[in-house]
């Protein structure tokens, strides 16, 4: 079995570059087919789920993140397997967290928000500390982009929803989310109201993590120049 310590000798964790969309594309695609296996039938994913659809999507969050810094995709490889993947960006806050950000009582009031977005594990790493070097990198991220507030919104069958709650986060509210756009899904929302806090509870809890995580990050080489800036069809 694989330990938490035992994969660092081959384990690398960096931002995602443009060499990377067609393994990112397709690991995402086969992540959410596996979260779905028995909802939709076989004909569906084959006309909505595509490689094409998830190489599309990620390779303009990529190449979006020259005008907003803030966004960031990071990609863990155990040797030359690619077995994460993770993202996090801008929060655009809507209804009731809206109102509580937009009062002048609101502790978080006149505070940018991140989100954290789309995790998805090789199912033979999870509960590995995986999850754990991708929160510490997203945080470090965001904090570096002065975002001290972020939030999550996961599927309510998400087995992680009571991780968010041990980890602080406070529940805000419930949406229906359409995957591909057409597919609904209910997801319930959680927010992290201090970054700072929750990056100095990881450190003292997990600190061979914060500081594995930490001496990668510094390793990191900027993503691709903007002469890589075009859309692929």
């Amino acid at each position: 079995m694989t330990t938490e310590v035992g994969i660092f000798a081959d384990l690398t964790i960096r931002t995602a570059n443009l060499d990377d969309i067609d393994e990112v594309a397709d690991f995402i695609r086969n992540a959410w087919i596996r979260q779905y296996p028995k909802v939709y039938d076989h004909e569906f994913y084959q006309k909505h789920a595509t490689f094409g659809h998830y190489r599309r999507k990620w390779w303009d969050f990529l190449i979006d993140r020259f005008e907003h810094p803030e966004k960031q995709f990071f990609v863990i490889y155990h040797g030359y397997d690619l077995i994460g993947v993770s993202a996090c960006l801008e929060y655009q806050p809507v209804g009731s967290f809206k109102s509580y950000l937009d009062s002048s009582t609101s502790p978080l009031h006149g505070k940018k928000v991140g989100e954290f977005t789309c995790t998805y594990l090789a199912p033979e790493y999870q509960r590995h500390g995986i999850g754990t070097m991708f929160y510490i990198a997203r945080i470090k991220h965001l904090l570096k982009h002065d975002y001290p507030v972020a939030c999550v919104w996961a599927d309510h069958t998400n087995a992680s929803l009571p991780a968010f709650e041990a980890l602080g986060g406070q529940k805000f509210g419930e949406r229906t989310f359409l995957e591909l756009d057409i597919v609904p899904s209910k997801e319930i929302g959680f927010f992290f109201p201090d970054l700072k806090k929750m990056l100095r509870t990881m450190h003292s809890a997990k600190p061979h993590l914060y500081d594995f995580v930490s001496s990668q990050l510094e390793q990191l080489t900027e993503h691709p120049t903007p002469s890589h800036r075009r859309r692929i069809a």
